[in-house]
């Protein structure tokens, strides 16, 4: 433990390049809020502050592990035995890929424990990387240790069932990124996946060119966000279980901007929400007291005691005092 000291973060959500000072932990966001306060790269209706980061009231003491995915895994693998326990953590991603590879490796490492993250967003134009603070190739993880606070985290899917039980499907995949068909369950042929995605959005009054308010869940509840991919097939934003074995979601409107408003509006808490569903906000909101809210490519979750990352979803650490502090 010698070499890793513990110090207090400031933990800030940005849109556009920020210094490193050494003291901050945070990710480029494609929105963010604070308070009633909206810092919009997206447009929209709400009020604007320009371009400062949202800073997390909460500035908890822990550790940052940085690098390539490898390095800080050996690195984390260390600290855990060298008895080091850490009481939540928040692992921010550069880039969207080989995301779930790493959280398996590192839940293997430190098990149940509260977290929340996300895959950072571009800041300009025609790049795919997001700028993670202090700088890492691949990836961050603020590994807290602080008793001041009772962490806890959870997440949030504001889709829902196309039906009650849930329409499952059974998909063929050409990698786990790509879904080359479809079929329904209780059907006996596929279906080209754009050609059932286009046939959903009829169905359900999808606006055209919108991958927002449809999209497929795995078995633990989170979703894949979906794109074109040629012809054919449809791209998802986070990797096809093995099983293949799927769920369509659908993002009613209304539903969504009540409910994701109230969820906001909750205290004390880090919110990684996904740029996708940002993009489905009407109307205003105010986020809770000591809340800040981002909104990203890919949100991290803890379900079941590992780390997951999904899409369209909304995930949050939650901090509240002890008494005794």
């Amino acid at each position: 433990m010698s070499d890793y000291s513990l110090k207090e973060y400031k933990i800030c959500f940005f849109t556009e390049g920020l210094t490193d000072d050494g003291q901050t932990f945070g990710c480029s966001a494609s929105d963010i809020a604070a308070g009633s306060i909206w810092n919009s790269n997206l447009g929209g209706s709400h009020s604007s502050a320009g371009n400062e980061p949202a800073v997390w009231d909460i500035r908890p003491r822990g550790m940052v592990i940085g690098g390539r995915y490898q390095d800080v895994l050996d690195k984390i693998k260390i600290i855990m035995e060298s008895g080091f326990s850490p009481d939540a953590a928040i692992p921010v991603f550069a880039r969207n890929e080989g995301i779930e590879r790493f959280l398996s490796r590192f839940s293997a490492l430190t098990g149940d424990i509260p977290l929340c993250g996300g895959g950072a967003s571009p800041v300009s134009g025609g790049s795919d990387e997001g700028v993670l603070i202090p700088f890492a190739q691949n990836v961050n993880i603020l590994l807290i240790k602080d008793d001041r606070y009772i962490w806890s985290s959870d997440w949030k899917n504001f889709l829902t069932n196309t039906c009650e039980q849930g329409e499952k499907l059974y998909v063929r995949i050409a990698s786990p990124r790509t879904i080359l068909s479809v079929r329904p369950d209780g059907e006996n042929s596929d279906v080209p996946a754009l050609q059932w995605y286009a046939e959903q959005c009829l169905k359900y009054n999808v606006p055209e060119g919108c991958f927002e308010q449809i999209a497929l869940a795995v078995k633990e509840g989170y979703n894949l966000h979906l794109s074109p991919e040629g012809e054919f097939a449809l791209h998802t934003g986070s990797n096809v279980p093995p099983e293949c074995i799927l769920t369509t979601k659908r993002l009613i409107p209304d539903d969504f901007n009540r409910d994701i408003a109230e969820y906001c509006l909750q205290e004390n808490r880090l919110i990684f929400s996904c740029a996708g569903l940002r993009s489905q906000i009407t109307s205003s909101f105010t986020v809770g007291k000591k809340s800040i809210a981002g909104f990203f490519h890919g949100e991290v979750m803890g379900i079941n005691g590992a780390a997951k990352f999904g899409n369209l979803m909304t995930s949050s650490l939650v901090a509240r005092i002890r008494r005794n502090y």
